[in-house]
């Protein structure tokens, strides 16, 4: 069972890694399952570890961020500087306390 450490949203999923054999790739490891409301396969990306600090996020505009890597949202926050601004405008939900400061 995948659950996000932040929001508590939680989903049974079928496979870690960045694909879903014979189906499609990501371009980060993480939980997937297949849509159950699809006719066909089809992978549904539930989330991800933080490339920062390996916490299990999901892909919620306010859980988490994916730039190269997936960052949770108190890692993107403390390391805010060190993202573009073009993304932290792209993500305010994520960075919207540290763009306060």
């Amino acid at each position: 069972m995948f659950a996000c450490s932040l929001c508590g949203f939680e989903a049974p999923f079928k496979h870690f890694g960045a694909s879903l054999p014979s189906v499609c790739s990501f371009l980060e490891e993480g939980w997937l399952a297949v849509d159950p409301f699809s006719i066909q396969a089809r992978p549904v990306f539930l989330g991800a570890p933080c490339s920062a600090c390996g916490r299990a996020v999901c892909t919620a505009e306010a859980c988490s961020v994916f730039y190269s890597k997936r960052f949770c949202r108190p890692c993107a926050r403390s390391n805010a500087e060190a993202f573009p601004a073009a993304v932290r405008k792209a993500a305010p939900n994520v960075f919207a306390a540290s763009q306060q400061q």
